[in-house]
Protein backbone atom coordinates (compact mmCIF):
# COMPACT_ATOMS: atom_id res chain seq x y z
CA UNK A 1 0.00 0.00 0.00
CA UNK A 2 1.06 3.62 -0.85
CA UNK A 3 0.90 6.46 0.54
CA UNK A 4 -2.65 8.43 0.82
CA UNK A 5 -2.75 11.72 -1.10
CA UNK A 6 -5.26 14.29 -0.86
CA UNK A 7 -7.00 13.22 -3.70
CA UNK A 8 -11.13 13.53 -3.70
CA UNK A 9 -11.40 9.75 -3.16
CA UNK A 10 -9.30 10.27 0.07
CA UNK A 11 -11.87 13.38 0.89
CA UNK A 12 -14.81 11.30 0.32
CA UNK A 13 -14.03 8.68 2.90
CA UNK A 14 -14.57 11.52 5.55
CA UNK A 15 -18.55 11.90 4.48
CA UNK A 16 -18.84 8.47 5.02
CA UNK A 17 -18.32 8.73 8.95
CA UNK A 18 -21.34 8.89 11.38
CA UNK A 19 -22.13 12.19 12.39
CA UNK A 20 -21.06 13.22 16.18
CA UNK A 21 -23.28 14.24 18.18
CA UNK A 22 -22.71 17.99 19.50
CA UNK A 23 -20.88 17.94 23.22
CA UNK A 24 -24.12 20.22 24.58
CA UNK A 25 -26.56 17.37 23.83
CA UNK A 26 -24.36 14.68 25.00
CA UNK A 27 -23.78 16.70 28.67
CA UNK A 28 -27.66 16.97 28.80
CA UNK A 29 -28.28 13.28 29.12
CA UNK A 30 -25.43 13.53 32.00
CA UNK A 31 -27.12 12.51 35.07
CA UNK A 32 -25.56 14.96 37.89
CA UNK A 33 -23.48 12.53 39.50
CA UNK A 34 -21.76 12.32 36.22
CA UNK A 35 -21.43 16.20 35.88
CA UNK A 36 -20.40 16.76 39.44
CA UNK A 37 -18.08 13.39 38.79
CA UNK A 38 -16.40 15.05 36.05
CA UNK A 39 -16.16 18.85 37.57
CA UNK A 40 -14.49 17.34 40.45
CA UNK A 41 -11.94 15.69 38.27
CA UNK A 42 -11.50 18.68 36.02
CA UNK A 43 -10.80 20.87 39.30
CA UNK A 44 -8.31 18.10 40.37
CA UNK A 45 -6.36 18.57 37.15
CA UNK A 46 -6.22 22.46 37.61
CA UNK A 47 -4.95 22.27 41.03
CA UNK A 48 -2.38 19.36 39.71
CA UNK A 49 -1.24 22.07 36.90
CA UNK A 50 -1.37 24.60 39.65
CA UNK A 51 1.08 22.98 42.05
CA UNK A 52 3.49 21.76 39.15
CA UNK A 53 3.46 25.69 37.92
CA UNK A 54 4.35 26.78 41.51
CA UNK A 55 7.23 24.04 42.21
CA UNK A 56 8.54 25.17 38.89
CA UNK A 57 8.44 28.79 40.08
CA UNK A 58 9.99 28.33 42.99
CA UNK A 59 13.12 26.06 41.87
CA UNK A 60 13.63 28.83 39.24
CA UNK A 61 14.13 31.38 42.18
CA UNK A 62 16.04 28.91 44.34
CA UNK A 63 18.10 27.97 40.98
CA UNK A 64 18.74 31.76 40.85
CA UNK A 65 19.93 32.62 44.91
CA UNK A 66 22.06 29.47 45.97
CA UNK A 67 22.43 31.11 49.40
CA UNK A 68 18.47 30.98 49.46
Amino acid sequence: MGRRTYTESFLDDEDDLPIREPRRSRRSRESDEELLRRLVARRKLEEMWEAKQLMRNLSDVFADDPDA
